[in-house]
């Protein structure tokens, strides 16, 4: 047996110095553990056609992506295939984030394939030789974009084979997860979410014990490790283990009561790592709760070293609040977000929140104009609704109707949905008669900063503020 696994374990090893696509296969195989969403590689160019460096494109999956970075998928993206530079670009989260995050972001991905092919034997790399010497020097790999298939609607069949394994395995696992006062702890597959969802009732409050925590994070590590994509909720609490789940009555008169109670509920949560402060507030008009966790910006860049780390712990920490909450109250008009400031001590010296007063709009629109029609020769006219600084972080957040060329409409639209009709002036989302073409929905990153440079440099002149980020999905298009 000895030698006959010798013999094959020789033969394949030979198989492979004939096979450098091996190399890159093991590469792509092992980045897959850490990024679930990627499903394959293929070359962008031939493998020869650049002397020290090999682009791949990264095939990926969208719902696992959206899983993933914990972000819906674009309306845009939702009904076909995409070709597109970052593997967030089809999701909400691409249009929240300036290019320097989105790099960032990217580089994570770029940066784990570099350490995993580095460490692949050298007769399963490409290599080219070096001019000073004979010497091979293995090729640099980089990725050269993303290419999304269509999401699927439904799970086949092998899917759910795969899904009803790993439950059994889950529940194998289950079976050894004990705290004292566990009552009971399941598992349910969320083919929505996508996600292995672990619930449990205990007679002990998940925050007030260790022990819970310890087991809770044993169990996370596990399945982790098995390349699960799970989500623990917190222990429902019980006074005994035969009482069901109970919530809260509710009543009209008793709605805005529940501030108090909520209050009580997120306050172990103010313990938590780099959470500065928590507030609560209910608004009367929109009739919704809100809970926005304030983190401080230095305390997270010191625990976590990319922002994927910060923005993956900013919402895993949100949604237990939520679930926390959620399992005492029975509301479901509450929204649960975090906001950073630059460090737990910091105290503002002024108001950061500056309103642009309307009486300005006027003369900011003349030399907006002046300017963009000057450069634009599809630019016609601005008219701002809102606009609002937040001098803190050089945030504008403007709303404005922009008039542009009908034709360089059309055909921008064309560039960026070839198989969607151009709408014009009317609405163009599925289900949304109202949902009218934004400037952000017709330009690439590139286009919008060279437009948001100019309008930075009109804002500083004119307002003499200093823009950092801008969006372009509220500033909406009319067509002429």
């Amino acid at each position: 047996m000895e030698i006959l696994k010798k013999n094959v374990l020789k033969e394949m090893e030979e198989k492979s110095r004939n096979n450098l696509n091996r190399g890159i296969d093991i590469a792509v195989s092992v980045l897959k553990h850490e990024f679930p969403f990627i499903t394959g590689w293929d070359y962008k160019d031939k493998p020869e056609t650049y002397r020290s460096s090999i682009y791949l494109v990264l095939m990926a999956d969208m719902n696992l992506a959206s899983e993933f970075y914990n972000s819906p998928i674009r309306n845009v993206y939702r009904h076909s295939e995409a070709r597109v530079a970052y593997p967030f670009s089809p999701l909400e989260i691409s249009t929240e984030l300036n290019e320097e995050e989105k790099y960032e972001l990217y580089e994570v991905i770029q940066k784990s394939l570099i350490e995993i092919y580095d460490e692949i034997p050298s007769e399963l790399r490409h290599e080219f030789e070096s001019y000073a010497s004979e010497i091979k020097i293995p090729k640099e790999l980089y990725i050269d974009g993303f290419v999304f298939e269509k999401p699927k609607e439904d799970i086949n069949e092998n899917k759910r084979s795969e899904i009803e394994r790993n439950l059994e395995a889950i529940n194998l696992i289950l079976s050894e997860i004990s705290w004292d006062g566990l009552c009971e702890i399941w598992v349910e597959y969320n083919e929505v979410d996508g996600d292995y969802e672990i619930r449990s009732k205990s007679t002990k409050r998940h925050f007030d014990y260790d022990n819970i925590n310890n087991e809770l994070g044993y169990l996370d590590n596990t399945l982790r490790s098995m390349g699960l994509r799970t989500y623990i909720y917190t222990p429902w609490y019980v006074e005994n283990c035969e009482d069901e789940v109970e919530f809260l009555n509710e009543s009209e008169e008793e709605t805005t009561n529940y501030i108090p109670i909520i209050e009580e509920i997120i306050e172990p949560f103010k313990n938590e790592d780099c959470v500065c402060e928590i507030n609560v507030w209910y608004d009367e008009e929109d009739d919704m709760y809100s809970v926005y966790l304030v983190l401080g910006t230095e305390e997270l860049n010191g625990k976590f070293y990319y922002v994927d780390g910060i923005r993956t712990y900013r919402n895993k920490l949100a949604r237990k609040i939520e679930t926390e909450i959620k399992s005492y109250l029975p509301i479901d008009n509450l929204y649960v977000g975090s906001y950073g400031k630059p460090n737990c001590g910091w105290k503002p010296l002024n108001e950061n929140w500056y309103k642009v007063p309307s009486s300005d709009y006027n003369s900011l629109e003349k030399i907006i104009n002046l300017t963009m029609k000057e450069k634009y020769w599809w630019w016609k006219d601005i008219k701002i609704n809102t606009l609002n600084y937040i001098e803190l972080y050089g945030d504008v957040q403007i709303e404005a109707e922009l008039t542009v060329d009908e034709e360089w409409g059309a055909n921008q639209w064309r560039e960026f949905y070839p198989i969607s009709e151009f709408p014009s002036n009317k609405g163009w989302e599925d289900n949304d008669d109202y949902r009218r073409v934004s400037l952000g929905d017709i330009m690439d990153s590139t286009y919008a900063e060279v437009i948001r440079n100019d309008l930075r440099e009109i804002f500083k002149y004119t307002l003499n503020i200093d823009v950092y980020n801008m969006s372009f999905r509220n500033v909406y298009l009319i067509f002429e």
